[in-house]
């Protein structure tokens, strides 16, 4: 016998502590949708409103309300409804 019977005793707790260890692993690990999961909220996430300038805004609804908006040009009408 290579072993004497410690050195055996202690060699075969160890593979049975790693096999133990490895089944362990695969259990909490089957299965895992965690990557899945995170990339489909991350998709479905609501993006920030960031708070954009006002002023972007201002003169087109200036044009609108004064009248700029009520007018339009033959050129952009459609041939079917001059």
């Amino acid at each position: 016998m290579p072993f004497g019977n410690n050195e055996a005793d202690r060699l075969i707790r160890n593979l049975e502590d790693a096999r133990d260890m490895a089944t362990t692993n695969a259990k909490l690990l089957a299965n895992s949708k965690t990557a899945e999961t995170l990339a489909g909220q991350k998709a479905l996430a609501v993006p920030e409103v960031k708070g954009g300038n006002p002023l972007t805004y201002v003169a087109p609804v200036a044009a609108e309300i004064l009248g700029g908006g009520t007018e339009c040009p033959a050129r952009v009408l459609p041939e079917r409804w001059r």
